[in-house]
């Protein structure tokens, strides 16, 4: 067997730097940011924030939202009404680089009205009691329930008939 070398390296020490001068480019553009608006001259993501956070005000439908992201970003990723709704969502949560609103910006219609979408229940809705709410049964439990009453019936016809004969 080959027996594996050991190779010491040597010990690194510290050099002292001298803070550069910061260029004029790198001043100006955050960053992070890809991509700087053309009126806005911010990032992406600060200008997304900023229209869905004005559409309080606004009330934009998403397709005009959409189009404006790509007017000002148009090297960039071509918009749709999806990412909109999508950066929306993550803006409601406070996972797009904000804090989470106090209450949730929703999307509008062409009118101006807020959409309100439902949302898909898993079971029984939340208003609604356990006791009020219907127990499934299985046909098996049903057809097991239906032979023991009558199984129940006849022992009582048998009863009643029995009593019958006695009393003759």
């Amino acid at each position: 067997m080959v027996k594996a070398k050991v190779i010491k390296m040597p010990k690194v020490t510290k050099k002292k730097t001298t803070p550069k001068a910061k260029s004029s480019d790198k001043s100006t553009k955050k960053i992070g940011s890809k991509f700087t608006g053309k009126t806005s001259g911010s990032g992406v993501s600060d200008f997304q924030n900023k229209t869905i956070s004005g559409n309080k005000r606004d009330h934009l439908t998403d397709k005009v939202i959409a189009r404006m992201w790509r007017d000002e970003f148009p090297k960039a990723k071509a918009y749709t009404e999806k990412d909109v709704f999508s950066v929306r969502s993550a803006f409601n949560k406070g996972k797009h680089g904000n804090d989470a609103p106090a209450r949730p910006i929703p999307e509008y219609d062409r009118d101006g009205n807020p959409i309100k979408k439902e949302k898909a229940s898993s079971g029984p809705p939340k208003h609604v009691s356990k006791k009020t709410s219907q127990k499934v049964v299985s046909k098996a439990t049903l057809r097991k329930k239906r032979i023991k009453e009558e199984d129940e019936e006849e022992e009582e016809g048998e009863l009643n008939s029995t009593e019958e004969d006695e009393e003759e």
